[in-house]
């Protein structure tokens, strides 16, 4: 039973791996304005960008419909052409935009063939008078198109992606692509911004060239819809994961400038204008060409490929064909006419580069490279502005300019994914916009009212490194409140209009209940406030993972006072140790190699007395070293954990980067110090989930290894003696007064230096007499220590007596400190974008449900279609060839064609609604009328191949029955009678069917259903090797038995016989066949009992027992028998001297038998071999 559990058990186990195994495929999706790109990572394949359907490696994100199927890419980009209204293009910017919006309303300018409205604060497209589709939806169909290219080259099931974003998508763009894939079916591993999985592939590739000197590169990306500049910097970092410190590459991304619109597109939508003017102007019809969408998606069609032929020539024609009423359009363009339209969009450059740069605080000395990305980049003339913005004698193009987001994201996806590991390399992304928390702060008056006023308080930073957790409390909130979450001052960081297209700037409100329900149930407990615990994820999107009241209470708890104290005694020890090595406390090094303030979460940064009220961006006053205290801040002050000494040397903004947590503090209230509970957990879900980040100059790091050290010798203190322990304190605090002293005679040397011109006459005499002191001094000091180490000794001794006494009294009560936490209601409100009711969830899932059925319905379809025209094809051909002719009769043949011929006018006569199971039928139909025909065909085309291998097996089957038959006459053969008998059975009955067949199927045409048939002989010739290999298998594996010669077995009993007859009195004679260990030795024996024992007598060496242990009464060859044909000497008795003769000559005997056995062997093994 046990057993039959432990096999279930890891049946189940290797099961579940190889499902783990089979599922492990990861992909990456790019999503960009006017493309896609796919890349995936899978066991035994590394990072590779899919292809297409149309073996492209980039794909159009455009999704038109047709009869039903929907389309993406290339196909969808010609039904654009032909029905612009039933295709969709440059939807990705309008996520989570309502109608009002002015990005919408630029885009209904661009495409006014769209018909655009709103749902539930969301755009839509109307394609019919039923059907519209949000582009959330649109999305979601790319992606699951996307999933399923990437399926089909893994070979398996996909649901995890890393999908990148542009990185100035704000909370409520993010939510929608979220909401996107989720309707598409994929896990989301993270939303990855372009720019830092542009960066990683970058940094990737180049990590040997990165060291602890930062490396700032600016890519600059310029695509269809949009353009951004991003400063990275890149630089090796100390990590510690799992208790192991490394150094790995570390990317960061300091400051970004982007604009919305400034896109390869405005420059198609410039060129397209201008050729409709032209087209206008040349007056070839009278409707005009603006009404007509198909001649404006012609036109815009026209003008991107113009603009690419310009990006490599001066100048190029444009032609379209047909364009409008049959008219054709044929227009010349040059460079410099194409840069003269489009004069004010490169201006616009500049721009972008001086928002990275303010938003990054740096300068483009600052800059060592600019990267180019996108291909807008491509433009000459983009690249001439580039280079007179930045300053640069030339433009870096050492990566891929399309493909660089993908690959980089992919990366990240093997990262994220369980079933993969890659090298360490470090993101830290930024979240572009600052995020403010508003809400009404109580305060009482004089006359005791209490009044309300607006309080605001930054949240999360511009460029806040994510993923990061921040806490808010609020002590003097008594009542229900709201929090309402909105954007910081956006102005300075974006254009106008940027501004304008940003939507929303008020993010959600957030209602917390209960809190008076929650004070009333805790009205013994001291309380700490109402603490929010907000996280912005890796995807940068903003969360409230949960609202608590939290009180605390003293309770009675029960201690172990002798360990309280030695805990506090060593803890000491160690402290001093710590602090004599590095001469202050402020960065001690605790176990896991933290600072004591980065692990306690009390020590805060808090906002002091002269805040203003409305102040966004919260500035913040350090608080440091014991149990931190409100000194009359504002609600809403930001704590966050203090920062060490070297971290203070960094910028202000790297303190929030550091930070695993940040806490703001709500009232005026003195705080009695952070509450341990959510602080310490959430820093520890984060060091346990990452990695704990330590400066990488040098003599920082010396200085912490040598902490680390100090504190671990500490640790070892803690375990030892407490009597060793105050010994080392001793020693510590002499070799620290001999420090002082020798610094104290460095002072006097450096104070006589400077009066050396003035005092030379009695600088001697000074010097003798302050060395003469200070020896002194060293003396009474050393005496001073023995006679204090000489009272601790006795005392000690004192209390050796006592020791009993007080471990009785171990367990006292103390007062504890115990914390209580109430949990909160929450209602959020989402303003930016509503979130979509279950009911539009469910009418979305569906609709594109139904548009997936039908598409697989249609692909089913198409494949029968065309297995059933192939048939046709392919049989229609076969009926003239050679082999088919002499197979088959004319009326047969022509019987066959009338049916394919009417089966081919069947396919295009059928109505367009068949299904597949019509035509499956159809080909079955026409692959029983030529069955016959194809059987007869290909056992003629079969059988002479079969034919010689049933020969060549009743041929090998004959040799070797009579050799085994030869063999088995001996008796030491392998082969038992049976299975001789077995195998000669099996070749008869095969030999005589065999060529019975032969004669029938020789009488019979090749138009005649066959009688030899292939399967057969098959099976006939499994039977004879079946047979063959049983037995060739057992003659490799046997062993030839070894018979003992009759006559040396008759000599070795006389000889036995004689010894015992040398015996004192009658015994009875040993039995010759049991080993001499056996025996016990007598007098008359001991000299020669066998024949190796008088040998040994020869040698003048006494056989000892050992060596009768080791030689048994036994017959065999080899060395053995040679030491027996050594000659028999004089001195022995002549009834020995015949025994041994008559054993020589058995054993010559034996020796003329052994060869002939062993040449029997090799012939078989010969044979065997030979079968």
């Amino acid at each position: 039973m046990l057993r039959s559990l432990w096999f279930c058990l890891l049946f189940g186990v290797w099961y579940l791996n190889v499902c783990e195994v089979s599922g492990l495929a990861t992909l990456s999706i790019d999503l960009s304005s006017e493309f896609l790109k796919v890349a995936i990572v899978k066991p035994g394949v590394p990072m590779e960008i899919v292809l297409n359907k149309e073996s492209r490696r980039k794909t159009p994100l455009t999704v038109a419909f047709k009869d039903g199927e929907t389309l993406l890419g290339d196909p969808a980009l010609v039904v654009a052409i032909k029905k612009p209204k039933r295709s969709f293009s440059y939807f990705l910017h309008l996520l989570a935009k309502d109608l009002k919006n002015p990005i919408v309303e630029k885009f209904q300018k661009d495409y006014p063939h769209y018909t655009l409205g709103e749902d539930n604060g969301r755009v839509y497209f109307r394609y019919d008078e039923d059907t519209i589709y949000f582009p959330e939806e649109l999305v979601a169909i790319a992606l699951n198109t996307s999933r399923e290219i990437a399926e089909d080259y893994a070979e398996q099931k996909i649901t995890d992606a890393v999908i990148t974003v542009p990185s100035f998508f704000n909370q409520a763009e993010r939510k929608a692509v979220i909401y996107a894939a989720e309707l598409a079916g994929l896990r989301v591993l993270q939303l990855m911004s372009d720019n830092a999985a542009v960066a990683l592939n970058y940094g990737v590739f180049r990590r040997k060239e990165f060291n602890a000197t930062v490396q700032h590169v600016m890519f600059f990306d310029m695509g269809a819809g949009s353009t951004t500049a991003s400063i990275v910097a890149y630089q090796t970092v100390k990590l510690k994961e799992e208790g192991v410190a490394e150094i790995n590459p570390q990317l960061t991304i300091k400051g970004v400038g982007f604009d919305r619109t400034l896109g390869g597109k405005e420059l198609d939508l410039k060129l397209q204008a201008h050729l409709a003017e032209v087209f206008t102007n040349q007056k070839k019809t009278s409707n005009s060409v603006y009404d007509s969408p198909r001649a404006m998606a012609k036109l815009l069609k026209e003008a991107k490929r113009v603009k690419q032929v310009l990006s490599a020539n001066s100048d190029h024609t444009a032609q379209i064909e047909g364009l409008l009423d049959d008219e054709d359009f044929k227009a010349y363009v040059s460079r410099k006419e194409f840069v003269e339209m489009t004069k004010d969009f490169y201006d616009k450059i500049e721009g972008v580069i001086e928002r990275a740069l303010k938003s990054a605080d740096m300068t483009l000395i600052e800059i060592d490279s600019v990267i180019l990305v996108g291909g807008g980049t491509r433009v000459p003339k983009v690249q001439d502005a580039l280079l007179k913005a930045t300053k640069k004698k030339e433009l870096a193009k050492n990566i891929n300019a399309d493909e660089a987001a993908a690959l980089g994201a992919v990366y990240q996806a093997a990262h994220l994914s369980k079933g993969f590991k890659v090298k360490k390399f470090v993101v830290k992304d930024a979240s572009l916009f600052p995020i403010r928390v508003d809400f009404d702060k109580i305060s009482t008056e004089e006359d005791g009212s209490e009044s309300k006023r607006k309080v605001m308080r930054t949240l999360f930073h511009q460029n806040n490194v994510m993923p990061q957790k921040k806490v808010m409390t609020f002590n003097k909130h008594k009542e229900d409140f709201q929090l309402n979450i909105n954007y910081g001052d956006l102005n300075g960081m974006m254009t106008p209009d940027d501004v304008r297209y940003f939507g929303s700037q008020n993010v959600s409100v957030i209602s917390l209940t209960g809190i008076a329900d929650a004070l009333e149930k805790h009205t013994e407990e001291d309380s700490k406030g109402i603490k929010a615990h907000f996280r912005m994820d890796e995807s940068g999107i903003l969360h409230l993972d949960s609202v608590e009241a939290v009180f605390e209470r003293i309770e009675n708890v029960t201690v172990n006072e002798t360990e309280a104290e030695e805990q506090s005694t060593f803890a000491k020890l160690g402290d001093t140790i710590s602090r004599f090595f590095s001469g202050s406390n402020t960065d001690e090094k605790t176990e896991d190699g933290a600072t004591e303030e980065e692990k306690a979460p009390e020590d805060t940064l808090e906002r002091g007395e002269g805040a203003e009220e409305g102040d966004a961006e919260g500035q913040e006053q350090e608080q440091g070293g014991g149990d931190p205290k409100d000194d009359g801040g504002d609600e809403g002050d930001l704590e966050e954990e203090k920062p060490t000494e070297d971290e203070n040397e960094e910028k202000e903004d790297k303190v929030a980067e550091e930070t695993d947590e940040e806490t703001i503090d709500g009232d005026e209230e003195e705080s009695e110090g952070g509450e341990d509970g959510d602080i310490s957990e959430d820093t520890k879900d984060e060091k346990e989930g990452g990695e704990e980040e330590e400066q990488g100059e040098e003599d920082g790091g010396q200085d912490g290894e040598k902490e680390e050290e100090v504190a671990e010798e500490g640790e070892k203190g803690e375990e030892g003696d407490k009597e060793d322990g105050e010994e080392d304190v001793e020693e510590a605090e002499k070799e620290k007064e001999d420090v002082e002293e020798e610094e104290k005679e460095e002072e006097d040397g450096e104070e006589e230096e400077q009066g050396e011109e003035k005092v030379e006459e009695g600088e001697a005499e000074e010097q003798e007499k302050e060395k003469k002191d200070e020896t002194d001094e060293k003396k009474d000091g050393e005496k001073v220590k023995k006679d204090k180490k000489k009272k601790k000794d006795e005392d000690k001794q004192d209390k050796d007596g006592k020791d009993k006494e007080e471990t009785k009294k171990v367990k006292l009560t103390k007062p504890q400190i115990q914390t209580v936490k109430e949990a909160i209601s929450v209602d959020i409100e989402l303003l930016d974008c509503k979130t979509p009711s279950k009911e539009m969830k469910k009418t979305s899932k569906e609709k594109l449900k139904d548009l997936r059925r039908i598409q697989e319905a249609k692909r089913a379809k198409e494949q029968a279609v065309n297995n059933l025209e192939s048939f046709i094809y392919e049989t229609q051909e076969k009926l003239y060839e050679e082999e088919y002719l002499v197979c088959s009769l004319e009326e047969e043949r022509d019987l066959i064609r009338a049916n394919l011929s009417e089966a081919s006018d069947w396919v295009y006569e059928v109505d367009a609604d068949t299904n597949a199971t019509v035509f499956k039928q159809k080909l079955r139909e026409l692959k029983k009328q030529t069955k016959d025909l194809f059987f007869r065909v290909k056992e003629k085309k079969d059988r002479p191949e079969l034919v010689s291998a049933m020969k060549t097996a009743l041929n090998t089957s004959k040799v070797f029955l009579e050799m085994i038959k030869n063999i088995t006459v001996e008796e030491d053969s392998p082969f038992s009678q049976v299975e001789v008998d077995l195998l000669e059975k099996v070749y008869n009955k095969s030999k005589d069917w065999f060529k019975s067949k032969m004669k029938e199927q020789k009488k019979l045409a090749d138009h005649e259903r066959p009688v030899l048939l292939t399967s057969d002989l098959q099976d006939k010739i499994s039977d004879i090797d079946r047979e063959l290999r049983y037995l060739v298998g057992k003659a490799k594996t046997a062993k030839p038995k070894k018979k003992p010669s009759k006559e040396k077995s008759s000599n070795k009993t006389d000889e036995a016989k004689k010894s015992n007859e040398t015996k004192a009195g009658d015994e009875e004679t040993i039995q010759t066949d049991l080993p001499v260990e056996d025996k016990a030795p007598t007098e008359g024996n001991e000299t020669e009992p066998i024949t190796e024992a008088g040998e040994a007598e020869d040698q003048g060496e006494q056989p000892t027992e050992g060596d009768a242990e080791e030689e048994p009464l036994q017959i065999g060859g080899g060395e053995e028998e040679a030491q027996l044909e050594e000659p028999v000497p004089m001195d022995t008795p002549p009834e020995e001297q015949e025994t041994e003769s008559s054993q020589e000559e058995s054993e010559e005997t034996t020796r003329e038998t052994e060869p002939a056995d062993a040449t029997t062997e090799k012939e078989t093994a010969h044979n065997s071999g030979d079968l």
